[in-house]
């Protein structure tokens, strides 16, 4: 099986964004920012309840509040802007070069404007599959970025990996959140 790909910023940022969405310590520090912040200010915030100054604390407890209400949605437009300037930064001599993968049932053969490489399918960890992209994750942490609509046998596709072996882990309903 031979891919023809090119790869955008958006597929770069959602591979980055997935694979912050399974990264244990962002999930922990997206949980901390939520829950931390908020307790602080309504610590803040209680102590002049005690002194009958009532105006500093419903401040301090509404904005408190408001910071665990209003959290989610800054943390998730704050790490995608930092992905995307990672990728401008980093990625930018690769986004829109064509690429070509060539598929055997001992190899996986690429080559794109840097040169050519050969990985054994043994190497292969699994293969993801998200809404829009599939990423064949390696055992040292590398994946591949294949976007599905430049794929023309989907069912193909997967077939292939399914006869060698490899898990194939459904995250179609997996979206940045």
């Amino acid at each position: 099986m031979k891919l023809e790909i090119t790869l955008s910023e958006q597929d770069y940022l959602t591979h980055q964004l997935f694979i912050a969405s399974q990264s244990e310590s962002v999930i922990k520090k997206r949980r901390v920012g939520r829950i931390v912040i908020p307790i602080i200010y309504l610590l803040i915030g209680v102590p002049f309840f005690l002194w009958n100054s009532n105006g500093p604390g419903i401040f301090f407890i509404i904005i408190g509040i408001l910071w665990f209400f209003f959290y989610p949605f800054y943390s998730r437009y704050r790490y995608k802007r930092h992905y995307q300037n990672y990728i401008k930064q980093y990625y930018q001599p690769r986004i829109g070069q064509a690429a070509s993968m060539h598929f055997s049932h001992s190899l996986i053969k690429t080559k794109d404007h840097t040169g050519k490489a050969e990985i054994k399918m043994e190497q292969v960890d699994q293969l993801v599959e998200i809404g829009q992209h599939y990423f064949i994750q390696l055992k040292n942490h590398q994946t591949f970025i294949i976007p599905k609509d430049q794929i023309k046998d989907r069912s193909g596709f997967t077939t292939f990996f399914e006869g060698l072996d490899i898990d194939i882990v459904d995250q179609q309903n997996w979206r940045w959140t």
